[in-house]
């Protein structure tokens, strides 16, 4: 499977021999929502965060990821 990235968009396409034809997907698209399940206390501890800061849970969640993933592309 190759992973193509096009105008913004990333996406897989594969060759089905047997068909003959290529199969794409987009692995996302560009809508602004990211809906994450996680334990209630870890939601608790970021909403408290959030309200101490005068900023929303959103905010507070986007600037952890922000800063996480340098690291992670770094593989630390």
């Amino acid at each position: 499977m190759t992973q193509l990235d096009h105008k913004g968009y990333v996406g897989t396409a594969e060759l089905s021999v047997e068909d003959q034809v290529f199969h794409g997907r987009l692995a996302y698209l560009r809508k602004g929502q990211f809906n994450v399940r996680t334990r209630p206390e870890l939601r608790r501890a970021y909403a408290r965060l959030a309200s101490t800061r005068g900023r929303s849970l959103n905010e507070v969640v986007t600037a952890v990821l922000e800063a996480a993933l340098p690291k992670m592309k770094q593989g630390k």
